[in-house]
This record gives structure tokens, C-alpha cells and sequence, in this order.
């Protein structure tokens, strides 16, 4: 694979490369006739989809190694060769995502509850109502007594409580609904249960909510408002996430050629944090990730205020990636202290980030009033002291002890049987508090440093994933966003190892048998993983650059 310029491969790898596909597409194939023999129940072993993973993230590694190595010497490897290997491999990293096909399928139920009931009825509902209503309209549908034994989650308080509580005053909720959209809304639940089967639904009553921004309920508002729940609307609003992931890549494609390509691919479908078990066939999931992996990309083009506006749109679908501005602030700082104003990159930049910013606050604010943003910051304040077993960050690390660990500090027999093993965690983050507080001024000091050598814009976005490591708990799905610490491959092989290397390590501590019964350790472990790689990916920009990187700086 040429890497001279985006685009510029040669025709003589597609052939190699169509061959590679096609043997991706056996090997899938095969191990997809090997494992129905050994699982006849259509669902794999767990184990047994990560051992496959982990073969295809190794072999993406090593055939990197050799590449490099190869070059150094003098002796490259064959351009069909290579090729041919690493478009098997981007494709199979592409069915790693998907757990080989053990997804919900032709739409996650899950997922669609929670996003599709919570956007349609997004007015009546807002953030904390969802379970509460839902119960009421079970209720309703099925008598009192079907409800018995049931609980919700109170997303006020973070509390598994009875369902009775929410049936006590069935009024609460239903002087919200006109009564035809109370009908609507009933059909609609009573579809997602129908589809869900019992335990399934009621473990869906005790997730942690309905969490996006106003700007994201404009277009899910939208899209569900579309037609009744049914299995062909959900089924249609599925497919929307793979046309998005597609456009992302595309984009990748066209600003950093095949080679950094098939480098996301590779990242994006065999890390474990974010795999598809999660997100695939859910309802506009992916659009953040499009919006920054589009900044980034549009950066590296040098469409500023493109750049500017498609990270502002990025954080007003899920605000998080706001964080990803701290290096290229501190580098305009810096530049404005040496040249005495701020380049026009930056200046450019700046100006798609307030138009984007204004514009989806405006849109929103129109549609759903200021109110809803009010509604939103005290939900989020609220969801943020939720402990979950699938967080990954800083914060998530130092709230982890032995003692305290899932397996042995939940309690099955109460209502809310995680409580304790909340209470666990929130302890001991208390007591390692000052810790916490000198490891981020550490990050903090670290990242000004480097804010002085890393001068170049999309370079800095990508490098800023510190930032968020740090800072925030992100549940497992929304460390997708290290794609564009892998997009810095483009600026030095090291960061292409450091990419690889991590995703490889990723599914190599998820292997640990004693992580079946403790999956809060296996995500404190990937946090560990993720922290390591994006302080390496900070220091080797800015302190281990090689020449043709430093020939970039602006």
C-alpha cells in the first residue's frame, strides 16, 4: 500500500488487494462453520470470539513489524503481498466488530427501547421519566398484578426501587401524555415487550436511562416520530449506524489514504471496549463518532471551519469531545505568545466551532426550549455519580478494589443488589481523592508541555485523548473515540505500533479466565490499557517525532 499521498495507490494492489478480501471472507467463513459445530445454540462462547480477535489484532501487529522491519533493511516487503494480508485483515477486523455475527439482530432491543421511546417522547418523558412511565403503561396493559416483583430504576436518585412506587400515583406520569399520545406511547412500549421476552425487558427497567444531549433528540425526535415501533420502522432505523460508519471511513480514506485506512479498521474493530456486542443495530449511535472522526479529517485537509464545526457538532451530540480541545488551545495559546496572534488555522477553526456550537444550540433550544438543556445538565450531574461495571477512565481505576469488586460486594437477595457494590466503589474513590487530584495535574502539566511541540491542528485533537481519560467515566461503547489517537499513524510508525500494540493488549488481558465473574476488573484492566496508550501516543508525538513528522509543524 502506497502511502505517498491519500489516494495515490497504485492499481496494481487491487488485485492483491480483491484476492485479500476474498480470503478474509473464507476464513470468516470457516470459523463461522467451526464454531455453529461447537456452539448449536446460534450464540458463542465469549472466549472463543475473543481468541479470534486476538488473532487478528496479533496478525495485524506483527504484519506492521515486519513491514517496517523489512523497509529498514532495504529489502520491502512484496506491495501485493502486503496487500493481499492486510485486506484480509481489514476485513476480518470489520467481522471482529460484529463478535463474527452474534449481535442482536435485525435490531438491538435494548438499545432501541431506551433511544427510540426516549427521543419520540422525548417532550412528555424528558430524562427521568422513562422507567416510571413505562411501568404505568405495563400496568395498564397488563394489571397490577403483572407487575409484581418488578423494579426500576429511580434516575433521580440512581436507586433500584419497586415498580409499585411508580403505580402509586399512575397520574404523575400520564399528566404529561394528550391522550393520544399516551396511546402511542402504550402501543409503542408494548411492542419493545413483546419483542424482548420478560427477563430481557425487565432488566432493561433498571439501566441508567435516556442520556443524550438536546441537539441528538432533534434528529432522533425526528427519525422515531417517522412511524409506530414496529420490527420493519426499527429494522430501518438500524441501518442508518452502518451507512454512518461507512461515510467515516470513506472520510478517513480520503485524508489519510489506505494504509492509515486499514490502521483504523484494524483499531476500530478488535479493540474490546467498544465492540459491537454494544452499539450494532441500535438507533443513531454513531453519529458523534462520524462528527469527530470527520473534524479530524477535515483538519488534515485544511478545511478549517469545516474542522471546527463538525467537533462542535461532535460535542453537542455527546458532549465529551469537548475535551478533545485542550491541546489545540494551549498550542493557539503558545502561538499566540510567540507570533504575537493566533495563526489562521486556528483562527478559522475557532470560528466553525462557535457557528457549530450556536447552531445546534439554537436548533435544539428552538425545538425542545431552553428548559431542555436545564433537564439535561441535572440528569448528566446525576448520571455522573452512577457506578457502572463497563466504565473505562482514570476515575474508574481508582474505584476498583479487590475487596470491593462485583462479584463479591453485590447483594442478590435486596431490591437493588448492586447498591453495595456502588457504595464500595464511591468509598474508595473517596479515599484515593487526592490521588486522583495529583495524577490529573500531572496529565495536566503533561499536556502543556506537549502543547509546546505539538504545533499541528488534527495532530493535537487526536493526542488530547489524555484529556478525556482523565477526567471522565465513559461507559466502555464511547472508547470508540481512540480511533483518532490511531489516526495519528499518520505522523510516525511508532504511533502505528502504539496503536496496534494496545489493541492487541486490549484482547489479550480480556483472555484472563478469573474476568468471567468480575467484569467491572475487566474494565478497570482496558482502562489501564487505554491510560498507557494515550500518554505513549502524547509523549511519542511530541518528544520522539521523526524527521518527516517535525517537516509538518506549522
Amino acid at each position: 500500500m502506497d502511502e505517498t499521498r491519500p489516494g495515490a495507490e497504485p492499481r496494481a494492489t487491487l488485485l492483491p488487494g480483491g484476492l485479500g478480501l476474498v480470503a478474509g471472507a473464507l476464513v470468516f467463513t470457516a470459523v463461522r462453520w467451526a464454531f455453529r459445530l461447537r456452539f448449536p445454540s446460534g450464540w458463542y462462547d465469549r472466549s472463543w470470539i475473543n481468541a479470534f480477535v486476538l488473532g487478528v489484532a496479533a496478525g495485524a501487529l506483527g504484519l506492521s513489524i515486519v513491514r517496517h522491519v523489512a523497509r529498514r533493511r532495504g529489502r520491502p516487503l512484496s506491495a501485493s503481498v502486503e496487500t493481499f494480508v492486510a485486506s484480509a485483515l481489514g476485513l476480518l477486523s470489520i467481522v471482529a466488530w460484529t463478535n463474527l455475527g452474534n449481535v442482536q439482530y435485525p435490531f438491538h432491543r435494548w438499545e432501541h427501547f431506551t433511544y427510540f421511546i426516549g427521543a419520540k417522547y422525548f417532550r412528555e418523558l424528558s430524562y427521568p421519566r422513562i422507567y416510571r412511565c413505562t411501568a404505568v403503561a405495563d400496568a395498564e396493559l397488563l394489571g397490577r398484578a403483572a407487575m409484581r416483583g418488578r423494579t426500576i430504576r429511580d434516575l433521580s436518585t440512581d436507586e433500584v426501587i419497586p415498580a409499585s412506587t411508580a403505580l402509586a400515583d399512575p397520574a404523575d406520569c400520564k399528566r404529561h401524555f394528550s391522550p393520544e399520545r399516551w396511546r402511542a406511547f402504550q402501543a409503542d412500549v408494548d411492542f419493545f415487550r413483546q419483542a424482548s421476552g420478560p427477563t430481557y425487558w425487565a432488566d432493561m427497567q433498571t439501566d441508567h436511562g435516556f442520556n443524550p444531549p438536546p441537539p441528538w433528540i432533534v434528529a432522533g425526535g425526528a427519525l422515531a416520530e417517522l412511524a409506530p415501533a414496529s420490527v420493519r420502522t426499527q429494522t430501518l432505523l438500524a441501518r442508518i449506524d452502518p451507512l454512518l460508519l461507512i461515510a467515516m471511513f470513506a472520510l478517513v480514506a480520503w485524508a489519510f489514504g489506505a494504509r492509515v485506512l486499514w490502521i483504523a479498521l484494524v483499531v476500530w474493530g478488535c479493540q474490546f471496549p467498544a465492540s459491537g456486542s454494544w452499539t450494532c443495530g441500535a438507533f443513531l449511535r454513531q453519529d458523534w463518532l462520524l462528527a469527530l472522526v470527520a473534524s479530524v479529517c477535515l483538519a488534515r485537509r485544511r478545511w478549517w471551519v469545516a474542522a471546527g464545526a463538525a467537533l462542535a457538532t461532535s460535542s453537542a451530540l455527546r458532549v465529551f469531545p469537548a475535551l478533545l480541545l485542550v491541546l489545540p488551545a494551549l498550542a493557539a495559546v503558545h502561538h499566540r505568545l510567540r507570533k504575537g496572534s493566533f495563526s489562521a488555522a486556528h483562527r478559522r477553526f475557532a470560528l466553525g466551532l462557535v457557528l457549530g456550537g450556536v447552531g445546534w444550540f439554537a436548533v435544539s433550544s428552538a425545538i425542545y426550549g431552553v428548559d431542555s438543556w436545564r433537564a439535561f445538565a441535572q440528569h448528566i450531574a446525576a448520571h455522573r455519580e452512577a457506578s457502572l461495571a463497563n466504565h473505562v477512565g482514570l476515575r474508574a481505576i481508582l474505584s476498583q478494589t479487590i475487596a470491593g469488586r462485583l462479584a463479591v460486594a453485590r447483594d442478590p437477595g435486596a431490591i437493588d443488589e448492586y447498591r453495595p457494590w456502588r457504595e464500595a466503589r464511591k468509598a474508595a474513590f473517596a479515599a484515593r481523592r487526592p490521588l486522583y487530584a495529583a495524577l490529573v495535574g500531572a496529565a495536566a502539566l503533561l499536556l502543556v508541555a506537549a502543547s509546546r511541540r505539538v504545533r499541528v491542528l488534527w495532530c493535537a485533537l487526536g493526542a488530547s485523548a489524555l484529556a478525556v481519560v482523565v477526567s471522565v467515566d465513559l461507559a466502555s461503547y464511547y472508547y470508540a473515540f481512540f480511533l483518532i489517537v490511531a489516526l495519528l499513524a499518520a505522523a510516525s510508525p511508532i504511533e502505528e505500533w502504539l496503536a496496534l500494540g494496545a489493541v492487541f493488549l486490549s484482547r489479550l488481558v480480556n483472555a484472563l479466565p478469573v474476568l468471567d465473574a468480575n467484569p467491572d476488573i475487566r474494565y478497570t484492566l482496558q482502562s489501564y490499557v487505554f491510560l498507557a496508550w494515550a500518554v505513549a501516543a502524547l509523549v511519542a508525538l511530541a518528544w520522539c517525532r521523526p524527521a518527516r513528522f517535525a517537516a509538518m509543524r506549522t
